[in-house]
């Protein structure tokens, strides 16, 4: 039999960092559930949803018997939950069947206890994850929240294109580059501060989705170091005692140097904050898919959404112009490429239907681009 003293109140916190890893929907019970392992003085918590994402964490405990189960992911969160900050005692039995008897799960608090219904450890989905001494890019943990703020939002959303759902990244001389792209919009990111380490595959590529649950396990493990590890089958993210798993996306990353437009006829110099909080205030008043009009003009610039018009206090080098655009797209762009003290961003186009290029003063080495829409 297994049995384990832990705190609730940390087995609650570690339970909640791995719960990107449980199925929202499956036709296998299985994985809606947690698996524990108990080895020494250290509780592991298991979960997946088989080919999307895997998590683990561990936390200290005290072992009287070393041992796993699988057990319900959500009635072992409310038992531990309802125990609050008490220290409550997991008795399991090592061949998978839990509990003092009849494969049970005992939850022992100081004036209760429960039993839970098990599975069998062996059905468990094989929990694969990216080896130490894979290549990797590691991050201290504000590095990592900035970029992911910056990048993920522009990855899409459509899962039947794959590719376009992640963030490549890349190696640079400096430090290590994140693109991101939905075919609408994109944005290439370097961060400086990150550490290459071994020979990283340029083609490597992490889904947003995932990026986004490590940026929250980040900010609630107060994690010093972020990891992105590649091998060849699998990418884990490492956030302190926190570790997020899937496969690696199989497919071809668009060259972003190519999509890059050569030069510029017209450059509009514009505070980013204030680009964003326009967008944000015409879109309601956009009408089906309808574009925000950007009207780059000498003697005044407008943005436009039908009947309403706002001024825009843009700088003009450069022809007059006048491009439509999607308000959201643009206020994720300017957001993105603004780091709120004050930051000027470059909008350069050569023609009305070709791609603008976005790009700002306070972070050289951060730009985006923006598709245009048929006025």
């Amino acid at each position: 039999m297994m049995e384990v003293q832990v705190n609730a109140k940390v087995l609650g916190k570690a339970l909640a960092r791995v719960k990107p890893g449980v199925s929202r929907r499956s036709n296998l019970p299985i994985l809606f559930h947690v698996r524990i392992t108990a080895a020494g003085d250290t509780l592991r918590l298991d979960t997946s949803n088989l080919d999307a994402v895997k998590a683990a964490a561990t936390l200290a405990c005290h072992t009287s018997r070393e041992g796993s189960a699988v057990v319900p992911f959500k009635q072992l969160l409310d038992a531990v939950k309802a125990a609050k900050n008490a220290d409550i005692t997991l008795r399991v039995q090592t061949d998978g069947h839990v509990g003092d008897t009849d494969g049970r799960l005992a939850v022992r608090a100081p004036h209760w206890a429960i039993t839970l219904d098990t599975m069998p450890t062996d059905d468990f989905p094989p929990m694969r994850e990216a080896s130490v001494d894979s290549p990797s890019v590691s991050f201290n943990s504000a590095a990592f929240a900035d970029t992911v703020a910056r990048v993920q939002p522009f990855c899409s959303k459509d899962d039947s294109r794959p590719v376009l759902t992640t963030v490549n990244v890349n190696a640079t001389s400096e430090g290590s580059r994140y693109a991101a792209t939905d075919s609408y919009r994109l944005i290439v990111h370097e961060a400086l501060g990150a550490r290459v380490h071994g020979d990283l595959d340029p083609n490597s590529m992490v889904r947003g989705s995932l990026l986004k649950h490590a940026a929250a396990a980040s900010k609630a493990n107060k994690a010093s170091e972020v990891v992105i590890a590649f091998d060849t089958e699998t990418v884990s993210i490492r956030i302190g005692e926190v570790t997020l798993s899937e496969p690696r996306v199989t497919g071809q990353f668009p060259n972003v140097e190519q999509l890059r437009p050569d030069g510029r006829e017209t450059r509009a110099r514009i505070a980013g904050v204030h680009l964003a909080d326009t967008a944000k205030a015409l879109a309601p008043m956009i009408e089906g898919k309808s574009p925000l009009v950007l009207d780059f003009a000498q003697d005044a610039s407008r943005a436009k959404a039908g009947a309403s018009e706002a001024t825009l206090d843009a700088e003009l080098d450069g022809p007059d112009i006048a491009i439509g655009v999607n308000a959201e797209f643009l206020a994720a762009v300017a957001t993105a490429l603004s780091d709120g003290n004050g930051s000027i961003l470059n909008l350069d186009t050569t023609t009305a239907m070709r791609a603008i290029t976005v790009s700002s003063d306070t972070l050289p080495d951060t730009w985006a681009l923006l598709m245009p829409i048929r006025i």
